[in-house]
């Protein structure tokens, strides 16, 4: 949450087939949603300003520092999160290995 907040973090990340398998919709442009602390009291106001699908080797350069966890080339960021992508929470939450 820090980087967030600091504005270290403006960018992330998700599996589209994660949302598929828990039948949940894409944010959309203009969507907002509240961060809470850990006591559940409201610290910031999130607004979704663009939503892109994209395949993890398409994913562009500014990306990656933009996400705000410490990777500074887009090289090392898709090494992250291929190794998150096909570990084994991911695997369990979409119903088998990524593809």
């Amino acid at each position: 949450m820090a980087a967030v907040l600091s504005g270290a973090k403006t960018t992330t990340t998700s599996l589209l087939r994660r949302y598929e398998a828990e039948g949940e919709p894409l944010p959309v442009p203009g969507g907002r949603s509240v961060l809470v602390d850990s006591p559940e009291r409201p610290v910031a106001l999130v607004e979704v300003t663009e939503v892109r699908v994209v395949p993890l080797a398409e994913v562009d350069p500014g990306h990656a520092p933009d996400e705000g966890e410490g990777c500074a080339t887009v090289a090392e960021w898709r090494s992250s999160h291929e190794a998150c992508r096909h570990g084994a929470p991911v695997r369990e939450a979409i119903g088998g290995p990524v593809s």
